[in-house]
């Protein structure tokens, strides 16, 4: 199955719209049991879909279960994978320890810096992609995908189970992302507008945005605010979620966005569609700068020792030098 942040990425947006919401297609997988992705010496040049750091290691996943990693953003190493799943995010805790989710409800764990991966998790026959990972530590975190479906685990993924099946499981909606924020709250987004917002990351309450679009990301912003983001070039920030209004970001563009990372604690680089790049900088501005951050869409920015780079349907680029 697949989402449309996916069919955005991997279609470079023509057929992508498919009436604002995010669409989903039966798996063609047959095979039951998981099968090692394939050694490609193009692993680092095709479809990424999320790059994070490891310490001083960058970590890129992407299609048919490809890992890449890097210690000078330059040179790219495939890691060894037990699975060739589409692979949506990481989340890295340290140096060492990290983890990936994708399709086929897929979990995989790393505990040497991306180099190697095992299978905590595989379940095809549930076509529920999972679609977003967030780790607090060693032992706790979570992982979350379509239909609702939220997973926490307190023991590094040995174990997972439902973390708040009601509220997910009522709105049936698709989670794109979670986030937690810089005065511990959690807020994360889905299809049709959907957000949530936690104080503990167990109990959660649901948070209107003025919006019915998918939101595919959400980053923290300031002491206690958000930026949430998603289709046609639609941004929302909060300076509270759950307290004050999530105000409308004029970004003077409707392609899509599809990721981003903090260049200060009040400044943010939005990434997306077609090479756009955005520059979000405070909730009362409600004006982003719009520029471009390279080649084909982009899903996903990091900061790595010589610079920004970004990742996306032509695999790992160097942030272009007029965005820097």
């Amino acid at each position: 199955m697949k989402s449309l942040r996916t069919v955005v990425l991997g279609m470079s947006l023509a057929l992508a719209v498919l009436g604002g919401g995010v669409a989903l297609m039966q798996s063609a997988r047959a095979a039951i049991a998981p099968q090692p992705s394939d050694p490609s010496p193009l692993a680092a040049q095709g479809l990424l879909l999320d790059i994070a750091r490891a310490g001083a290691r960058l970590v890129a996943v992407g299609e048919r279960g490809h890992i890449v990693y890097s210690d000078d953003g330059k040179h790219w190493l495939q890691a060894r994978v037990p699975v060739d799943a589409l692979l949506t995010a990481l989340s890295f805790v340290d140096d060492r320890n990290g983890w990936a989710v994708g399709h086929d409800s897929v979990i995989l764990r790393s505990r040497d810096g991306g180099q190697s991966w095992q299978l905590q998790n595989f379940q095809p026959e549930e076509h529920k992609p999972l679609l977003d990972v967030l780790f607090l530590s060693a032992t706790e975190g979570y992982a979350i995908g379509s239909f609702g479906l939220f997973l926490y685990t307190q023991d590094g993924g040995e174990h997972w189970r439902n973390a708040d099946p009601g509220l997910f499981a009522e709105a049936g909606r698709h989670l794109n992302a979670i986030t937690r924020l810089a005065d511990g709250r959690f807020v994360l987004v889905g299809e049709a507008g959907f957000a949530a917002q936690s104080e503990d990351g167990r109990q959660w309450s649901a948070l209107t945005i003025p919006y019915q679009g998918s939101l595919f990301g959400v980053l923290p912003f300031g002491e206690h605010g958000a930026v949430a983001y998603g289709l046609r070039g639609n941004v929302f920030c909060s300076a509270a979620p759950g307290t004050q209004d999530w105000n409308s970001v004029a970004t003077q563009t409707t392609r899509s966005i599809f990721g981003g990372t903090a260049l200060s604690a009040e400044e943010l680089l939005l990434v997306g569609a077609d090479g756009l790049s955005l520059r979000v900088a405070g909730c009362a501005q409600s004006q982003a700068q719009l520029g471009r951050a390279g080649e084909g869409s982009l899903s996903a920015v990091v900061k790595g020792a010589s610079g920004l780079l970004v990742v996306g349907e032509r695999g790992v680029q160097a942030l272009s030098t007029a965005q820097r």
